[in-house]
C-alpha cells in the first residue's frame, strides 16, 4: 500500500482515508496531581495481621542460613520476635488517633522494652497501622507545606491547546479540593488514536437475527444429542 499512502499524502485532502489536523491536536501535557497525607492511626486486629505483608516485618522471620537446622532456629526466633512486637502493640488499644506524634509516642511506649532491628522498622509499623481519611488533619513539612501521599498520586493528560489551570479547576478540584499540581514533573507527549479519528459506526445486528441464530444453534445441538443417544 506504499503508493496509495504516498498519493494520499501528496493529495492533502480529507476523505475516508485521510484527515488533516494541527500537530498540537495529538499533543498533551502529562501533569502530576498530588493529594496530601491525611491519616488516622489505630491498632486493630486486621491491621496487626497486615503487618505480615510488610516486607520489613516479614523479613524478621526469614533466614539466609544454608544449614537447615540453623535456618529453622533463626526463623523460629524471628517468628517469636514478630509475635512480641504484635503483643506489645496490642497494649495500645483500639483508640483512633489523628495526631501522628501522639500515636508515635504510644508506639514508642508500647515497644520500649523491644529493640527494633532495623531501626526503620518503626516507620513501617506506623504506616501499616494507618489509614487514609479525608477528614483527618493534613500532614505538613517543617515549612508548613502539605506532604504528598504517593499512594494517591494521579496523572492527567491535558491537550496542548487547553489551559492547564482552567482544566485543573474544572476537572480535578471539584472532586479533590485539596489537590495540587506538581508542575516540575510535567511531561510533553504525543499519541494518535486512530479509532477516534477513523471509527465508522456499524449498527448492531437486529434482535430477530440474533434470535434466529440461537434457535438454529439450539436445533443443531438437539440433533447432535439425539444422534449420540
Amino acid at each position: 500500500h506504499q503508493e496509495t499512502i504516498i498519493n494520499l499524502y501528496h493529495d492533502f485532502t480529507e476523505n475516508e482515508h485521510s484527515k488533516i489536523f494541527e500537530s498540537t491536536e495529538f499533543g498533551y501535557t502529562k501533569v502530576t496531581v498530588e493529594r496530601p497525607q491525611q491519616f488516622t492511626y489505630q491498632v486493630t486486629e486486621d491491621r496487626l495481621e497486615s503487618l505480615y505483608t510488610v516486607p520489613a516485618f516479614a523479613k524478621l522471620a526469614e533466614s539466609k542460613a544454608k544449614d537447615l537446622i540453623t535456618k529453622e532456629q533463626e526463623e523460629s526466633q524471628g517468628r517469636e520476635y514478630q509475635e512480641s512486637i504484635i503483643t506489645a502493640l496490642s497494649t495500645i488499644g483500639d483508640t483512633v488517633y489523628e495526631n501522628l506524634k501522639e500515636f508515635t509516642d504510644k508506639v514508642d511506649q508500647a515497644l520500649a522494652d523491644i529493640e527494633l532491628k532495623p531501626k526503620t522498622l518503626k516507620k513501617y509499623l506506623i504506616q501499616a497501622l494507618s489509614q487514609h481519611d479525608d477528614t483527618a488533619p493534613i500532614l505538613t513539612d517543617s515549612k508548613g507545606r502539605p506532604q504528598a501521599d504517593t499512594s494517591l498520586r494521579d496523572y492527567e493528560k491535558i491537550s496542548l491547546g487547553q489551559d492547564i489551570d482552567e482544566y485543573f479547576s474544572r476537572e480535578v478540584l471539584p472532586y479533590y479540593p485539596n489537590a495540587w499540581m506538581e508542575r516540575s514533573a510535567d511531561k510533553i507527549g504525543y499519541e494518535i488514536n486512530f479509532s477516534k479519528y477513523f471509527y465508522t459506526y456499524t449498527p448492531p445486528r437486529s434482535l430477530q437475527e440474533i434470535e434466529a441464530d440461537i434457535e438454529a444453534l439450539t436445533r443443531d445441538i438437539d440433533q447432535t444429542l439425539a444422534e449420540e443417544i
